[in-house]
């Protein structure tokens, strides 16, 4: 996929081992357990866990069955956040609430959460709760899943239905628009809940040095070692799995329904050294990824390159046309990523990479489609041009390129047929 890392994609650093202790000495955090005391939170009178492996003979000794007023907060799946039956579409919120994970500062209003002692009743910034909600999303050199982010929202929707005040940290590499962790610090929050992934390494176990005040909850979690230091370090865990013991239905799929969004394949053209100075594929692929990383789609990486050995190829032409047919709109640099695309009806947006343009640009003219073109190797498309083209091809495209679907094919083979039937010269 075009673009990077260094461009804020959220992916993890270059050598980066994600949620490994790899490169990574451990550091010295607060463990909160009966042999090792620890400070409650403020205000918190909630007992320390062990957090020692447990059995279902033994989680109910641990975790006490909760009251009737308190049960959302300590259920380990969000009853708010499941997604409706038949595909319905969850109820509208109103104004002013976040429908999933804060992406930025914004906080949500403070309600009393009705009788019984419940977590809105804990003293915060204002006399309320203020929750930190934070996972492997939040850390600078952690990455971003649709999981992780998923049961966030999952959590957050939760969170949302009893009225407490709750904020998202980013990392800056991926939200950049967000709060981060350093930022959280000073936001006076009373609780931390850690959502989704493994509760290891030094990247969870530095979140109980820097937030000692709050109490930690770790939620949707998987515990590879209970005694690791990034474990024990939390007041309260809700595992979805134990190792070596039965588990959890994972959070991410009770986050509230999302929008509908254009399924986006994307053809990248490669390196064409036959056309010497004129290629301009470097600086096309780095502006264009840009731009559609602004774009409200899902991107599919798709290979017009077949291969009957690699899992992650398509073998032969029938299985690519399944991929195309199924898409919304055709992102592509490259000649076959836009004849292919409208072979199935399905609008191409293409740019030739070629300075003045090429085969991709001869390709839009012999087929009647508009295909963007740039002046010189270090140009590339203008964001107000694809921005119309994007535009064109979501609306009237979808028409045009259906016609083009039910055209007849290339008049080259009936000139191939002629040329078959006609005799060889002599001498030659």
């Amino acid at each position: 996929m075009w673009g990077g890392a260094d461009e804020g994609c959220g992916e993890p650093r270059p050598g980066y081992a994600r949620r490994s202790d790899e490169h990574h000495p451990p550091e010295p955090v607060h463990e909160p357990s009966h042999t090792r005391p620890l400070k409650a939170p403020p205000q918190s009178p909630t007992p320390i866990n062990d957090l020692r492996p447990f059995s279902a003979d033994t989680r109910a000794t641990r975790h006490p069955p909760p009251t009737q007023t308190d049960a959302r907060r300590h259920s380990p799946v969000p009853r708010g956040g499941r997604r409706p039956p038949n595909g319905a579409r969850a109820p509208s919120r109103p104004a002013g609430v976040c429908p999933g994970a804060c992406r930025g500062t914004h906080t949500h209003e403070t309600h009393p959460t009705g009788e019984g002692g419940g977590m809105g009743e804990r003293t915060g910034t204002g006399g309320q709760a203020r929750v930190l909600v934070v996972g492997w999303f939040s850390f600078v050199d952690g990455e971003a899943t649709a999981g992780d982010v998923g049961a966030a929202e999952a959590v957050c929707a939760e969170l949302d239905t009893a009225g407490i005040t709750h904020e998202t940290a980013w990392s800056p590499r991926f939200r950049p628009e967000g709060i981060g962790l350093d930022q959280a610090r000073e936001r006076g929050h009373t609780d931390l809940v850690f959502v989704c992934g493994p509760v290891s390494g030094p990247q969870v176990r530095n979140l109980h040095r820097n937030f000692p005040h709050c109490r930690r909850i770790a939620v949707g979690v998987s515990v590879v070692d209970p005694d690791d230091a990034a474990a024990r370090g939390f007041h309260t865990i809700l595992p979805r799995d134990v190792e070596g013991q039965g588990g959890q239905r994972d959070l991410a799929p009770g986050a509230p329904t999302g929008r509908d969004v254009p399924v986006v394949g994307v053809v990248q053209a490669p390196g064409q050294p036959e056309y010497g100075t004129r290629s301009a594929h470097a600086g096309v692929h780095r502006r264009l990824g840009r731009w559609l990383a602004g774009r409200d789609c899902a991107r599919v990486p798709l290979d017009t390159r077949l291969d009957t050995r690699d899992g992650l190829h398509c073998a032969d032409t029938a299985q690519f046309d399944a991929l195309a047919a199924r898409t919304d709109l055709v992102v592509t640099t490259r000649l076959h990523g836009l004849v292919l695309a409208l072979r199935n009806g399905v609008p191409a947006l293409a740019v030739d990479p070629v300075a003045g343009g090429a085969k991709v640009a001869a390709q839009g003219l012999a087929w009647d489609w508009p295909v963007l073109t740039v002046d010189g190797p270090e140009h590339g498309p203008d964001p107000e041009d694809l921005d119309r083209l994007w535009h064109w091809c979501r609306n009237e495209g979808r028409r045009a390129a259906r016609a083009r679907a039910a055209e007849p094919v290339s008049p080259l083979t009936g000139e191939l047929m002629a040329a078959l039937n006609t005799p060889a010269p002599q001498g030659r």
